[in-house]
């Protein structure tokens, strides 16, 4: 694969549970594997999230997922694979982390993925510790990345043209706009701003994210837009909700209202689709024509 684009997916290792194993993953159409998640310690050091899928396990004939990941990635070179350090339920810990010269270089000698700055003090710390982490594993020998929600009430806080330099990749997470945490419903990840009055829950959209970040300085070739696959994996969605989807071309969302069951659902489907994208989560995807996955190789290929 000699293409530019990116295409990557999370595969988070409490899948194994489902049956969902990395070989179920369609290799020929990804260029990148997030693997979630690593937890971080005060001092720096990583801790295994999950040591029993992550190395004990049989997996694809192997023992553990990272064995069995290192192994599809012997079988397909052109994947890069990276690990994803705290997820968005464990990064309390690190603007103590960044906050600390010794704690930085302990975090950077195995580190792939950084926090959610909260402050302007934090986000410089943020960007030296992307310094400190990059000339521990430096390109392009090894790859960093960092995964950022949209709000610019975080973005605010990180200079930008600074982290574009240590970075190779910006996943910036185009999704968990409207959910239980807010006060109606709305799309969890819409392209585009609505028009008129409204809450301001469901404001966000990705084409702001976007044009902030790129506002800032940060190259649109190093920036790339996540996909979700929610509360309900997109292959566990009823074929119904799919294929009797609303699609609301002004905004780049489709839903589905369901009286019997959750109501008002929000999802992606083909049909709607910088450097690439990701897919929370790879292994929540479906095969065939009505993958996201393969949309998203497709339209990237053109």
């Amino acid at each position: 694969m000699t293409n530019q684009f990116v295409n990557a997916v999370y595969y988070p290792s409490w899948k194994i549970y489902k049956g969902l194993a990395p070989s179920e993953l369609q290799f020929q159409l990804i260029t990148h594997i997030f693997y979630a998640f690593a937890r971080i310690n005060t001092d720096g050091t990583l801790r295994l999230l999950d040591e029993k899928a992550d190395t004990q396990l049989t997996v694809d004939g192997e023992q553990g997922c990272f064995t069995t990941l290192a192994k599809l990635k012997r079988q397909n070179p052109h994947i890069k694979t990276l690990l994803s350090v705290a997820g968005g339920s464990g990064s309390a810990s690190f603007p103590a982390v960044a906050a600390s010269f010794q704690v930085r270089e302990s975090f950077a000698r195995t580190a792939r993925e950084l926090e959610h700055p909260e402050t302007p003090a934090e986000g410089e710390n943020f960007v030296h510790l992307l310094r400190a982490t990059q000339a521990a594993l430096p390109s392009p020998t090894h790859q960093l990345s960092t995964a950022l929600p949209m709000g610019q009430y975080y973005l605010k806080n990180i200079n930008l043209f600074e982290a574009a330099q240590e970075l190779d990749l910006l996943n910036l997470m185009g999704y968990d706009f409207a959910g239980p945490w807010t006060e109606i419903s709305g799309h969890q990840a819409q392209l585009f701003t609505p028009y008129g009055d409204g809450s301001p829950s469901l404001k966000k959209s990705c084409s702001n994210g976007v044009k902030y970040v790129l506002s800032r300085g940060f190259p649109a070739n190093k920036l790339v837009l996540g996909i979700p696959a929610g509360e309900v994996d997109y292959e566990s969605l009823p074929p119904e909700w799919v294929e009797k989807a609303q699609v609301d071309y002004a905004l780049g969302v489709v839903y589905y209202i369901n009286l019997q069951g959750k109501g008002f659902v929000s999802f992606d489907v083909p049909g709607t689709g910088l450097a690439g994208l990701f897919n929370w989560t790879g292994a929540g995807d479906t095969k065939g024509e009505s993958s996201l996955v393969a949309s998203g190789y497709k339209a990237l290929s053109r």
